[in-house]
């Protein structure tokens, strides 16, 4: 008798810590990185109904984002499940309206694994330099957000890329020397995608 109610105890034991720790709150990204997040976001302006092609349905995701939160659990934001460092930013056809600033503070979010812009309207801006600092990348979708100018040699840093999203930026060019650094260095690429881009120096 003795033997079952010690049983007995131990499987209710077991249940109680199991309950209590389901219902903790999970541990909260970096503050830094929180901060790095909220500041990119009010780098734009937020216009649902802005009209992109490329999007069969939009969504504000950030518009939801609140400082002082568990940037883990924010729309669009995925964690890494030990570290809690943010690790892919899925902003597609978010409404982001407005230039991309060079300065960004999403080039300070270092272990982003994942990163997609797709479907944005950024305005023309330039494809900055500093996405070449995100070495950690292994997926990189900007696909129809309104960029410009030369495709930045820096691209071809980010050795660890499995696919690159380039598409539906009709003002993107890609220079000769820089389109030759991307086959040379980027030897884990298996997706290159290109359609509309300037490809006539290439």
């Amino acid at each position: 008798m003795k033997g079952w109610l010690l049983l007995l105890y131990f499987l209710l034991f077991f249940l109680f810590i199991t309950c209590n720790s389901s219902t903790l709150p999970l541990s909260s990204c970096p503050h830094d990185q929180s901060f790095a997040l909220t500041q990119f976001s009010n780098s734009f302006s937020i216009d649902c109904p802005f009209f992109n092609p490329w999007c069969t349905v939009s969504r504000a995701k950030t518009i939801s984002w609140k400082e002082g939160t568990n940037c883990c659990l924010w729309d669009g934001v995925k964690c890494d499940t030990e570290t809690r460092n943010v690790i892919a930013l899925d902003l597609s056809c978010s409404c982001l309206v407005g230039p991309f600033p060079s300065n960004s503070t999403l080039f300070l979010l270092r272990h982003l694994r994942q990163l997609n812009l797709a479907g944005n309207d950024f305005r023309f801006s330039p494809m900055a330099s500093q996405f070449g600092q995100l070495t950690s990348l292994t997926h990189l979708n900007i696909y129809g957000s309104l960029f410009q100018g030369n495709i930045p040699l820096e691209i071809s840093h980010l050795s660890k890329l499995l696919s690159l999203n380039l598409s539906k930026n009709y003002e993107l060019i890609f220079e000769g020397h820089v389109f030759e650094s991307v086959v040379k260095n980027l030897t884990q690429l298996r997706h290159l995608l290109l359609t509309g881009v300037n490809m006539s120096s290439a």
